[in-house]
Order: C-alpha cells, then sequence, then structure tokens
C-alpha cells in the first residue's frame, strides 16, 4: 500500500455573533454522527436538521436542538424541504468505496452536490463545509507531506476519487462561501468501516500482511475531523473558499497499528506475507520484473511453506510473466515443466490447459494480426468454460477474462480490469 502523508493545519476562528442553524447530511454516518454530538454541546447553535438515509438505534441523538429528516438526497424536492432557514450547509454524505459503477458514484457525490448547491443558492445559504477525501491526490505512488497545493494526478485511481473532486469543483464555482475538508483515514469510537472491517477480515482468516509490512500511513481521530468542521463553522475573509487537509500529522505503521488493536482484543496477527498477492499486484501495474522476483520465491523457496493452489497458480502466473518479458526462448520449457508440475499435482484443469496451448500458439505466431486471431479464438474457448466450478475458482487466482481482452483491445490490464 503506498504511503499517503497529508499536511495537518491548524486554524483559529472566534466565536459567531449569532446563532446559527445548520443542515447536516450523512448524520447518520460515522463522522456524521460524532460531528452532530459535538453541534448540539455549542450554545450558538440553534438547530441542526440532521439527514441521512437509515438511522441505527445506536447513533441516533436525543435532543431538542436535534431534527431527524430521513430521505435521499438524490431527490431534489427533498433536498429543498431540508433548506429552510438554515445557515450553514455540513456535507458529509456520499458514496465513499474502492470500487463501484460509475453510475452509483455519480448519483451519490454528483447529483446530490448539484441539489444542495441549487437549494442553497433558493434560500441564500451562507456557507458549505464540504467533506471530501485526500484520495484525489492519489497516483499509485508513495506520496508523503502533501501539501494542498500539490498537484492532482491526470487520471483519478478510481470512481470515488474522481466523483469527490467533480464535487469539489461544482462547489468552487458555485459563488456559495465554503470550506472544503480532506480528513485522511477516519479511526475512533463510532468507527465502522476501517477497524470493524479489519476485525472481521482477521476473525474470517483473510487479514494477511502483502509485502514487507512497513507500511505508512496517516491515520485521523475523528475527534481532530469534528474538531476541523467547528473551526469552519466561524471561517471568514481568506480562511474561507479555501480546501484543507485534515489529519493526526503523526504517521504510524500500519501493520503494528493493527497488531496492537488485535492485542487489546486477545487476538494474534498471523504474520505471513503472501508472495502471489505481490506479484500479482505487480503483474497488474505492468512491473513484470517486480512480479517475477516475488514469483521466483514461491517457486523456488520450499521454506515459505506456500498452499499448494498458490503454487500452482504462481506457475500459470510466472508463464504469463515470462510473454509479457518476451522471453520467448525460454517459454516452451516453461510450457513443459508447469504442465509437469500441474499434473503431479492432479491441478490440471481446462482453464490452465486453455493458458499452455494457447502461450504456445502464440509464441510460434507469426506477426501480429496472427497473435489477435490467437486471443480472439481463446477468449471464445475460455468462455465455454468460464462457468465451471474449478474454473471459476482458478478465475480467483488471475483475471484471465480481462488479460485477455487487453491484449484484444490493445489496452492495459489495470485498466480493463477497472473498467468491469
Amino acid at each position: 500500500m503506498p504511503a499517503l502523508g497529508i499536511v495537518k493545519l491548524t486554524l483559529h476562528f472566534r466565536e459567531p455573533e449569532s446563532k446559527m442553524n445548520i443542515l447536516l447530511t450523512g448524520a447518520t454516518g460515522f463522522l456524521g454522527y460524532r460531528t452532530l454530538e459535538r453541534l448540539i454541546s455549542l450554545d450558538y447553535i440553534t438547530t441542526v436538521v440532521a439527514t441521512g438515509r437509515k438511522l441505527l438505534p445506536y447513533r441516533k441523538i436525543e435532543s431538542k436542538k436535534v431534527v431527524y429528516k430521513l430521505g435521499n438526497l438524490e431527490d431534489a424536492i427533498f433536498v429543498d424541504s431540508l433548506v429552510q432557514d438554515v445557515d450553514i450547509i455540513i456535507h458529509t454524505a456520499s458514496l465513499s468505496s474502492p470500487w463501484g459503477k460509475s453510475s452509483e458514484f455519480n448519483l451519490a457525490n454528483i447529483v446530490t452536490q448539484k441539489n444542495i448547491l441549487c437549494a442553497a443558492r433558493k434560500k441564500a445559504v451562507k456557507k458549505i463545509i464540504y467533506i471530501s477525501s485526500p484520495s484525489v491526490y492519489f497516483d499509485g505512488t508513495h506520496r508523503l507531506l502533501i501539501k494542498e497545493s500539490d498537484p492532482l494526478p491526470t487520471r483519478f485511481i478510481n470512481e470515488y476519487a474522481r466523483t469527490k473532486r467533480q464535487a469539489e469543483i461544482l462547489l468552487e464555482d458555485s459563488l456559495i462561501p465554503y470550506i472544503i475538508l480532506r480528513p485522511r483515514a477516519l479511526i475512533g469510537r463510532g468507527d465502522s468501516i476501517i477497524m470493524p472491517r479489519l476485525i472481521r477480515a482477521y476473525d474470517e482468516g483473510k487479514l494477511r500482511i502483502i509485502g514487507n509490512g512497513n507500511n505508512l500511513v496517516d491515520l485521523t481521530s475523528v475527534d481532530n475531523a469534528v474538531e476541523a468542521i467547528i473551526l469552519s463553522l466561524n471561517a471568514n475573509g481568506l480562511t474561507l473558499n479555501q480546501i484543507y487537509n485534515i489529519s493526526n500529522d503523526e504517521p504510524v505503521l500500519l501493520w503494528k497499528t493493527i497488531q496492537n488493536v488485535l492485542n487489546a482484543l486477545n487476538k494474534q496477527m498471523n504474520n505471513t506475507r503472501i508472495p502471489y498477492n505481490i506479484a500479482y499486484l505487480y503483474f497488474g501495474t505492468d512491473d513484470y520484473n517486480n512480479s517475477l522476483k516475488w514469483l521466483n520465491k514461491i517457486i523456488n523457496d520450499s521454506d515459505l511453506k506456500i498452499r499448494e493452489d498458490i503454487q500452482c497458480f504462481a506457475r500459470i502466473l510466472n508463464l504469463l510473466v515470462h510473454y509479457e518479458l518476451k522471453n520467448y526462448n525460454l517459454i516452451e520449457y516453461i510450457i513443459k515443466s508447469t504442465k509437469r508440475y500441474l499434473s503431479s499435482k492432479n491441478s490440471l484443469n481446462k482453464f490452465e490447459s486453455l493458458i499452455l496451448n494457447y502461450i504456445r500458439k502464440l509464441i510460434n505466431s507469426k506477426n501480429e494480426e496472427d497473435k489477435n486471431y490467437i486471443f480472439r479464438e481463446w477468449y471464445k474457448e475460455f468462455l465455454s468454460v468460464a462457468e465451471d466450478y474449478d474454473e471459476i475458482k482458478a478465475s480467483e487466482y488471475f483475471d484471465l477474462n480481462s488479460w485477455i481482452k487487453s491484449k484484444i483491445s490493445k489496452k492495459k490490464f489495470q485498466d480493463v480490469v477497472k473498467a468491469k
């Protein structure tokens, strides 16, 4: 996991001279719920209209200041009904996920922003505080001490990052006074995302360290993010119409932090690394030499005690890596040795047989036109066996469907995978 470090900003604002009515979106979520707790403690807050889709009992706050109105922010009429006598909108709601359909992110993060901005203009809202994400900075490389002035990537890592940035731009162009906050990796009381998911993965036996385990991350206490929101309520002058990165400013070793959490729960971390996953990740980014390095660890190091199924698929991926590296003089030998190994383990199924057969055809092809024809024929045969159980299991280790498509379409493997 590449490191993403965020610069912490400490801002000081004076207390407001008048009372405030607040609209808080995402009030039923982790950050929204913790923000609502803080808002009702402030004397200058008169009313908070708290909206979300579903209110869980343990996140309901009983207060005379709070008016819950549940609904869908994609509904413009519903949004208009929320913005009545509201001074400031705190917009924390969004669809946050590393994957998903583009249409779903557009609705949840862009259409909702447009509805809020439209209603805010009609009702002369004084300010909008928008919770964005530092995911907009991520370009697939390690990044530390990121400043708000640092350039953004030309292509965003996923639909979440793309739509969050687009929502920021909509707000920046709206002429409504704003503060945009980009908090990094929120943790703390009420967290239902980061630590709970890691604990669940541990309980299901799925939590494994990828790489050397020295991943450096900047986690952020939800208390600090809430404090940034409260300070933004009173922002004025030059502090308005700005973007602020929010973090603890204390990068930590991710796996050591996870181990500390598990230790507190009397759970012992399995420190076994998974070289196959690392090799596959490198393959997906076209870094075939590093992929080969990790595959050699699996194939040649008996002390690793790698599962037999991983050993089998490591040899298949090894063959594809050598094809990508154009090591055609080695491939015939690798095909034979791979076939012998898989046969000895009774693991030579249709999926793997197709790979061996078609790689042999490809290295013997005469030109690019022949290669394209072979890939198209391979894809047809692949589809004919794709529903078999063994083939479905095999595809969990390598997305052959997307790899063949990438060759036919002349696109990068990772781009085809992302577009699925």
